[in-house]
């Protein structure tokens, strides 16, 4: 036997101590034997024993069978009154609700009446109470409830039960049936009425009654309207002679088989058929319960595993210790009881460590192992949530750095920029407009500008993904709202001819730029400017210490 098994067995030993004596399996099989035995004795009794001319010595052997039963049920009586306790014999489960426990009171009232006719065979006297003991055989129906884990019975439990909870509905529509058996014989009684009709103007010769038999009263109307519910070959001899006489009846029994048979007792067929599904689903939700419950005793038990695996009581696993670990049978079979594999462990062992340092919290790696239980739909939403998290802070991560490097490209363009606008202060500068504007123009932080737009752009994406989460039937109603293609294609183009017109307009506008000084334009060459091109200054050639001017 294996761990698994043991365990379960364990599990199952446990459970049946707290189980009290009267419902346990072998005394409710005893039982419901007994009462078929009881049963089958009554009917043997009935057929041989002696009617006429009888000896006492005929009856020996029955009142030996008699009173062998009759001993039998009263130590059952006995045995369960010890185990409930007198007060849940006869009420039940208090917590129920329950007035009285209905199947063990009528119990105790059949062994009552078997006792009392025992008693009075005795002295010779015979009462005839003991046939009412043949009812016992509604232990079979505790005995399907007891034995419905197992397949051969199963379907004997569905069956019973759905017959026993259908009885309230099944009396229901007897009770509106008979109601409307009643409201038709008096209707057809009076239309048949000798005072209406004579009732030799009936056709009753191919019947065994004439008319008053069937249709006199409205208690043999309605015994006859019973048969027409049967319907076993009732026409010829009920309703024909009376649709001969009066055709318009006709419609009167195709109402009244259309409410009986078509309504009435189909409706029965459909509650015994529902009541049968609803049993079968609630025994597999019960099944389901159980196997929750003996693997929460396994994840327990795996609980303590993991923790005696943590060799340096670190509270953290490591990769090593999980191995050592899966290295024991009984931790094998456990997790095989789950449905955990070695590859779901590792995978996500890797998956928790998320600084791969080689070792996690046991708590942790427990909690994520009592979540890969089940289908593979709880696998992957576990490892989809670790590696949101982690992509979520690689993200960040990536984001921050991507926004230093746009903040130095910034700084090192201002820097160009500057080296640009750096020139060497020249006596012929202040006739050169160019360079008096340029100089005079105030000088913006690109790396300033940068970082306030990207910091607005983050501002704005979380606010539209705030406005997403809590708005999101708004965003559905506006997505389904959307502008039809068609016209937003004519909106982008009717938008870009316009930015288009915009700009060739202000293109046309603008003023030429002004010629350059005589000066500057024509300058000698030992006059002209040397350009460093590594460090974008200037120096003149005729000699003397340049002077700089932001």
């Amino acid at each position: 036997m294996s761990d698994e098994e043991r365990l379960l067995q364990m599990v199952r030993e446990l459970e049946q101590e707290k189980i009290l004596l009267a419902d346990r399996m072998g005394f409710v099989a005893f039982v419901a034997l007994e009462a078929l035995a009881n049963l089958a004795a009554l009917g043997l009794e009935i057929d041989f024993k002696c009617a006429h001319n009888c000896k006492d010595s005929d009856f020996r052997l029955w009142r030996i069978v008699d009173a062998v039963f009759t001993w039998l049920a009263v130590s059952d009586v006995l045995v369960a009154l010890v185990s409930y306790g007198p007060v849940r014999y006869f009420r039940g489960d208090t917590r129920e609700g329950g007035l009285v426990h209905w199947p063990r009171c009528l119990d105790f009232a059949f062994v009552t009446c078997r006792v009392i006719d025992w008693c009075f065979q005795m002295v010779g006297v015979e009462t005839g109470l003991k046939i009412v003991s043949a009812f016992r055989v509604m232990h079979l129906m505790n005995l399907a409830g007891k034995a419905k884990r197992f397949a051969t019975f199963r379907e004997l439990y569905w069956i019973m039960n759905g017959m026993l909870n259908t009885m309230k509905s099944v009396a229901i529509v007897m009770a509106l049936l008979l109601l409307l058996m009643f409201l038709f014989a008096i209707l057809i009684t009076i239309n048949t009425s000798s005072h209406v009709i004579p009732k030799e103007h009936f056709n009753f010769v191919n019947s065994p009654f004439d008319k008053d038999v069937y249709w006199g009263t409205v208690p043999s109307s309605m015994l006859s309207l019973f048969v027409v519910v049967t319907r076993d070959r009732w026409s010829d001899s009920l309703a024909r002679p009376i649709i001969e006489r009066m055709p318009v009846m006709a419609s009167f029994f195709i109402v009244f088989i259309v409410c009986s048979n078509l309504a009435a007792l189909s409706t029965i067929v459909g509650v015994v058929v529902e009541s049968t599904l609803t049993a079968a689903k609630h025994n597999a939700e019960r099944k389901a319960a159980e196997a929750e419950r003996h693997e929460q005793v396994v994840l327990e038990s795996l609980e303590q595993i993991f923790k005696e695996a943590d060799a340096d009581k670190s509270g953290d696993l490591t990769r090593e210790e999980l191995q050592n670990s899966l290295g024991k049978s009984n931790v094998r079979n456990r997790m095989r009881f789950l449905g955990i594999t070695y590859g779901d462990l590792d995978l996500l062992f890797t998956l928790l460590d998320e600084d791969s340092t080689g070792k996690i919290g046991t708590a942790s790696f427990f909690r994520s192992c009592a979540r890969l239980r089940g289908h593979a739909m709880a696998r992957d939403i576990n490892s989809m949530n670790i590696d949101l998290k982690r992509n979520s802070k690689w993200v960040d991560e990536i984001d921050r750095k991507l926004c230093d490097t746009n903040v130095s490209l910034a700084g090192l363009l201002e820097i160009v920029d500057g080296i640009d606008r750096e020139v060497i202060i020249d006596p012929n500068d202040a006739g050169d407009p160019v360079l008096v504007a340029r100089r005079s123009r105030e000088t913006k932080s690109r790396a300033e500008s940068m970082c306030r737009s990207q910091s607005m752009a983050r501002i704005n994406a979380r606010r539209e993904s705030l406005k997403a989460e809590r708005f999101p039937s708004k965003i559905s109603r506006a997505s389904s709202n959307r502008v039809s293609l068609v016209r937003k294609s004519l909106q982008m183009d009717s938008a870009s001819d316009s930015l288009r017109k915009a700009i060739s307009t202000r293109k046309q506008s603008w003023a030429p730029p002004p010629p350059l000084p005589s000066h500057l334009a024509m300058r000698p060459p030992g006059r002209q400017s040397e350009v460093m091109e590594t460090t974008g200054m200037t120096r003149p050639t005729s000699g003397g210490e340049p002077r700089w001017r932001r």
